[in-house]
Formats: structure tokens, sequence, C-alpha cells
């Protein structure tokens, strides 16, 4: 009997004990890639990525060309791709990788032939990847970047030898000019291109044929510059992105110093040759006319057209006799030129100062008329 009792509580553990262990065995089988295909519409295609069993995915763009979808606990060995013909996509890659917690990861990599915009939903064990072609904006303004340097081996196939194959090392420079981004390697950097992104955010995209890398997958900079990203564009053939985030749309060129390669992003600012405009002060003063000469006596002015000697104000009303001003010689005064004597200093030159006002002749008390007798 103790025996029997015995028994009839262990068989239930066991029991559940067991099927823990199944359940346990079947999650953690890897889910099978069966294959990846493709729709096309009128202006928008989508890619279907069909798995044995629905999968936890995530999404991401490492580059405006690029799709990738990383499915949690899958293999891709043995999974076919019918992706042909389609005018969006280029080519899909799968790649197996492994999770920071050891599990399987695959990566389904979708190559782009122009930037799209994509959407992601999926439906019990297919995810639907729709990609729409970007309605890029007519007459968006551009801004003017400087021709990029040319390159002994610019060119999309294998370095040439000698250049770099690891991308070591991403370093800033700032000054008073632009921002240099400096990239370094176990040898000469050959960018098989450099280009800037025709869609939204502004950044520089510059490709690595041949180089793999070592360099921090982000690098952050400021002002002018997010930040520098990089990442594998493509595995077999490898080939490094550098992808350059700007605040706006800026100048840039590109340069060699030494084994680096520099990017600099912002045009220099050229010193402004700051010449001064003649001001009034360097203009030559125009040479002052020959002052008529005083009469000997000092006490008369001449005429500037005739020469002739001009009474001063108290001979003018002797000279009427009747005690108001000769109308005649008021005029040939006025027009007189003044003699060096009496002519006020001149302004220095460039002042601004305009001319006094000839002064005012005060005009004698008329004498009083004798008085008339009374008839």
């Amino acid at each position: 009997m103790r025996l029997a009792g015995l028994t009839a509580r262990l068989l239930p553990a066991v029991f559940v004990a067991g099927l823990g262990s199944l359940v346990l065995a079947a999650g953690g089988a890897p889910v099978r890639l069966l294959g990846v295909s493709a729709t096309a519409g009128a202006k928008s295609h989508a890619v279907l990525i069909e798995a044995s069993e629905p999968v936890a995915y995530s999404v991401s763009r490492p580059d405006a060309l690029t799709v990738l979808v990383e499915m949690r606990n899958v293999r891709v060995g043995g999974a076919t791709s019918a992706v042909a013909g389609s005018p969006l996509v280029r080519s899909v890659e799968f790649e197996d990788a492994v999770a920071l917690d050891g599990n399987p990861v695959g990566r389904v990599r979708v190559s782009l032939a122009q930037p799209a915009a994509h959407k992601v939903r999926s439906e019990r064990n297919t995810i639907r990847v729709e990609l729409q072609e970007h309605a890029l904006r007519a007459g968006r303004p551009r801004v003017p970047t400087a021709p990029v340097a040319p390159l002994s081996a610019r060119r999309r196939n294998a370095p040439a030898a000698g250049a770099a194959t690891v991308l070591q090392s991403i370093r800033v420079e700032r000054g008073p000019g632009p921002i240099a981004i400096l990239l370094g390697g176990n040898g000469p950097l050959l960018p098989g291109s450099v280009t800037e992104a025709e869609d939204m955010p502004p950044r520089v995209v510059v490709d690595f044929p041949g180089v793999t890398f070592t360099a921090p997958v982000q690098t952050s900079v400021g002002g002018a510059v997010r930040r520098v990203r990089v990442g594998m564009n493509r595995r077999t053939p490898p080939v490094t992105r550098v992808v350059i985030d700007l605040e706006q749309r800026s100048a840039y060129r590109v340069e060699r110093r030494g084994r680096d390669l520099a990017i600099l992003i912002g045009e220099e600012r050229a010193e402004a040759s700051s010449a001064e405009a003649p001001g009034a002060a360097d203009t030559p003063a125009a040479p002052e006319p020959p002052a008529p000469a005083a009469t000997a006596a000092g006490d008369g002015l001449r005429d500037a057209d005739t020469g002739d000697v001009i009474p001063i104000l108290s001979d003018l009303t002797q000279a009427a006799g009747t005690g108001s001003v000769d109308p005649v010689a008021a005029v040939r005064l006025a027009s007189a030129a003044t003699p060096a004597t009496l002519r006020e200093p001149a302004p220095p030159p460039g002042a601004g100062v305009a001319a006094p006002a000839p002064a005012r002749m005060q005009q004698p008390a008329a004498t009083p008329a004798p008085a008339r007798p009374d008839a």
C-alpha cells in the first residue's frame, strides 16, 4: 500500500517534467526561412518573407538603399529568392547571425535600386515589406557642393594593391573652417563613391568596396554634423558604408591626408578683403581760388567782374549823400569776392561743415532830414 501511494504521487510529477522538456525542446528549435518573393503594382511594390512559423522580427534602415529584416530564432539555410524584374528591388541576400544571448538570427537584406519609403506588416508566418517610391519635390533647392577630388583608384571593384581593407578609426577635427571627418584604415582608404543623399534627412554617403570595419558603428559629432554611422552595405563582396548625418544640407569636399581620407563639411570662410572705400578725408581738397587783393588802404573791395574798387559800407552811405545805401553799389558789393584778410578760416577737408551764410549787412540808421519850413 505504501509503495502504491508513492507511485501515485510520483507519476504526475514525472509527466509534468516530461511535458515541460518537450515544450522547451520545441521552443528552442530554430524556425526555417522558406523563401522571399516580390509583387509589383503601379507605384508600390512588396517583398514577401515567408517562414515555417510565425516569428519575432525587427526592421531597420542602415541607409537609404537598404531595408534589413532580422528574425529571431530563424535559420536561413535552404531559403530561395524569387525576386526578379522589380524596378525598386535590386537584390535580396540571406545571412545567418548570432544574437548576444546565443540564439540564431536570420537576416534578409533587401537592396533597393532607388530610395523608397517602406512599411512592414505581418500575417501569420509571412512578413510583408511594402515599398513606395519617394515623391521628390520638384524645384527643391540644392546646396552647391565642391567637386570631389579625383582619386587614382576610384572604382567599385576590389581595392588596389596596398589599399586599406579595414576601416579602423573615425576622428573629428574642428577649427575655424569646416568640420573634418578623418577616416583611418590599415592602409590608404579608397572610396568607391561619395554621394549626397537625394532624400531627407540630409547626409553624405561614402562606400568603400573590399573593406570591412572595426571602427565604432556610431560617432557623435555636433554642430553642422549630427553623427557618423558605419555599417556593412554588402557582405559578399564586402562593402563598408559610412553615412555622415548633417543638420542641414551643406557643401562638402574630400581630400587625402596621408593614409587618412578627410571629408570636410561646410565652406571655409574666405577672409574678406576689407579695403576701405575712399572717404571724404582722403579726397584732396580742391585748391582755393586766389583771393582778390584788397586796396592799398585796406578799406575797399574789388568787383569780381571789372576789378573796380568798391567802397565798404561806411563809404557807401557817404557816397549816396542821402543817408541810404546806393542799390547799385550794394549789388556790386554782394558780388565781390571777400579779401583774404576778411575771409574766415576754411574747415578742415572732409569735415562736412556747411559754408557759413554771409553776414547780413546792418543798415545804418537814416540821417534825419532837415525840418521843412512851414509854407
